[in-house]
């Protein structure tokens, strides 16, 4: 189809979100947390995917972003199609970005870490 584009393993995943306008990860199966859509949405590139791509962080995409979270095959068809709005997907992205660096980025995760170590350690952080 003219305008999408898959691509297979892809050595450099910045330079790679920095040329999309948006992600989809269509997953019905698996276990795990699902790392690939974390980096789409911390990059600002907005991934609609399913209860089951965003395991292990469901709550935090139930909450702050809700427009990203497909429950069947009809709802996720159209919360791409909300994507190709252009105003309404600089939104999103922003949001994504915004949402991405407060909890998932290296500073912030790397915070959490030693905060927790600190905790378990009884320490002063």
């Amino acid at each position: 189809q003219p305008g999408i584009t898959f691509v297979g393993f892809v050595p450099d995943l910045a330079g790679l979100y920095s040329s999309c306008s948006a992600a989809i990860a269509p997953i019905i199966s698996g276990s795990g947390t699902s790392v690939k859509v974390m980096e789409a949405i911390a990059a600002g590139v907005p991934c609609v995917s399913t209860v089951q791509g965003f395991r292990g962080y469901i709550e935090e995409v139930q909450k702050h972003l809700p427009f990203l979270l497909a429950t069947d095959a009809s709802d996720f068809a159209d919360k791409m199609l909300r994507l190709a709005d252009t105003t309404e997907r600089v939104q999103i992205s922003q949001l994504c970005r915004s949402f991405g660096t407060a909890n998932w980025s290296q500073e912030a995760v790397s915070t959490a870490v030693a905060n927790a170590i600190h905790l378990l350690l009884r320490e002063p952080a």
